[in-house]
């Protein structure tokens, strides 16, 4: 069943699984992945052959699919330059006048560059015959708007997107934070969260505390729900409600249980009035102790102190009262 929302569901489910397209899939599926997996099929898109064979042979196939092949927004050849760490390869030539400001420049050196043919991600995922897209991740260093650029068709189904943009022009001509943000606000998607991160200048690296300039984040994309709900008028019954428990799922995955009653509340019609207390009781259930507790100064603090006091008596027990803990126990 998932975990989330409950067995009441999972004919919905096992028809059609959480789709998850994970650009740049070397290293596996994210942690937070793992808790929906029983329901989530992955398709995995990795150039590296070495990163690739490795994926595929660790995969189910029944389940998941991983690609070896290159994204960008057309069909074309592009120069891939290969740095001296492996991860920061390229199909942009890093830029040095800035990457020489802060420590470990040489990390960026160039190699060899070799020549790569790229596809779009609508092409590849057409070919595969793999339709209706519910999350995309991408780590493509420098190139994740030219991959959005080629996926324009695959983004009309997409409810969420994780995407690393960057602040700081590590790579020559690369498109920058507010570029991907204008691309995806264009096409109905909000920013909901960044987790940063920070270089400081080699010359000042001992002075003052440990924050530095912003140079690069993940950021969590989510469709707004006007849009969302725009998407799903045009579907039938069945699909819709599909969808809208795939994307609740989402929601509270990510820790955002306000945003998940909203899209309840927005589409009513398509649940039952058993089904929607269902979710709400659930709902319930994940309110922070802290919140449960009388308004007083430092009230979090001892919220906490309870929940830590707890988990030393229950070793066992995932935490009652924990900020990580997500609809429905998963022992």
């Amino acid at each position: 069943m998932n975990p989330f929302i409950g067995d009441i569901f999972e004919k919905f489910y096992k028809s059609k699984p959480i789709t998850f397209v994970d650009i740049g899939a070397s290293g596996g599926l994210p942690k937070k992945w793992n808790l929906l997996s029983e329901h989530l099929q992955v398709i995995g898109f990795e150039p590296d052959k070495k990163e690739f064979n490795k994926l595929k042979s660790a995969a189910d196939p029944k389940k998941n699919k991983y690609i070896n092949s290159a994204l960008y927004k057309e069909c074309t050849t592009v120069d891939f330059f290969i740095t001296k760490k492996q991860q920061v390869s390229s199909i942009l030539p890093p830029d040095r006048d800035f990457l020489n400001k802060f420590p470990e420049p040489e990390r960026f050196d160039i190699l060899k560059s070799e020549k790569l043919t790229v596809d779009t991600l609508d092409n590849q995922l057409s070919t595969e015959e793999i339709l209706d897209i519910d999350f995309i991740k991408i780590d493509s260093q420098g190139s994740e708007l030219y991959i959005l650029q080629g996926a324009t068709e695959t983004l009309k189904d997409v409810y969420g997107l994780e995407i690393e943009i960057e602040f700081g022009r590590i790579y020559e001509g690369q498109p920058l934070f507010p570029d991907v943000d204008n691309f995806l606000r264009n096409r109905g998607f909000v920013l909901f969260d960044l987790k940063p991160t920070y270089w400081k200048r080699e010359e000042g690296r001992r002075y003052g505390k440990k924050k530095g300039q912003l140079i690069y984040a993940d950021a969590l994309y989510l469709r707004d729900t006007k849009n969302f709900g725009v998407y799903l008028d045009k579907q039938n019954e069945q699909f819709k409600k599909s969808k809208v428990l795939r994307a609740i799922s989402i929601c509270i995955l990510h820790g955002y249980l306000d945003y998940a009653l909203e899209l309840i509340n927005d589409n009513l019609d398509v649940f039952s009035e058993i089904e929607i207390n269902m979710f709400k009781e659930n709902l319930k259930k994940d309110i922070p102790l802290s919140n449960k507790l009388p308004y007083f100064r430092g009230r979090g603090r001892i919220a906490n102190l309870f929940w830590q006091i707890y988990n030393i008596l229950n070793p066992g027990h995932k935490g009652w009262a924990s900020s990580d803990k997500v609809l429905g126990n998963i022992e």
